[in-house]
């Protein structure tokens, strides 16, 4: 089975109703850590759910690196998988990532829920924050009554000076705040 029957059937299966929600967001192909790494989906809410998709025609090499980047970012996640990783795919990723097994049958596509997705504990505030644009980093100096001057220097330092000052949780807020918000996905 291939990316685009999986992806397909997750979103026409899983996510129908949240193309409905006014308070969520499906994004493809969403962008980490300045582009260096790329989630499948990703569904942003009241939390971040991260969904990577290994299909037939992939390869494990590169999961380990993009579960580091992942992890930084996603409250939850999940292995998205067809049958030819499903045997194994559970040595592969942490205990704490969901897996979900696409299976197609005479061209009916089932999905399983084979392990349910627990709560991300180890989210950088920092990965959180280079998600922003440098407006929406500006944004929050303003919110949070920090130096005006942060504004005119360069996102790595306003990335570090807010994942020092500001709570995570605040963080993740805001984060999913503007993500939501956003009606481009162009970059400044």
């Amino acid at each position: 089975m291939n990316d685009y029957k999986i992806r397909t059937a997750i979103k026409d299966i899983e996510f129908i109703t949240h193309f409905s929600e006014p308070d969520t967001k499906v994004i493809d192909e969403m962008g980490l850590n300045l582009g260096s790494s790329i989630i499948d989906i990703a569904v942003i809410n009241g939390t971040m759910v991260g969904y990577e998709i290994k299909s037939d025609h992939d390869t494990l090499n590169r999961l380990a690196g993009q579960i580091l980047e992942y992890n930084k970012v996603f409250d939850f996640l999940n292995i998205v998988t067809s049958k030819k990783f499903a045997p194994s795919i559970k040595e592969h990723v942490p205990k704490w990532w969901g897996i979900i097994e696409v299976e197609e049958i005479d061209s009916e596509i089932k999905i399983h829920q084979r392990r349910k997705a627990k709560i991300n504990k180890s989210v950088s505030a920092f990965s959180l924050l280079q998600l922003l644009w440098k407006e929406e980093l500006g944004i929050m100096i303003d919110r949070y009554a920090l130096p005006k001057s942060l504004k005119n220097k360069s996102k790595k330092i306003i990335w570090t000076y807010l994942s020092q000052v500001l709570d995570i949780n605040i963080i993740k807020d805001d984060v999913r705040f503007f993500l939501k918000s956003r009606t481009s996905w162009k970059s400044d």
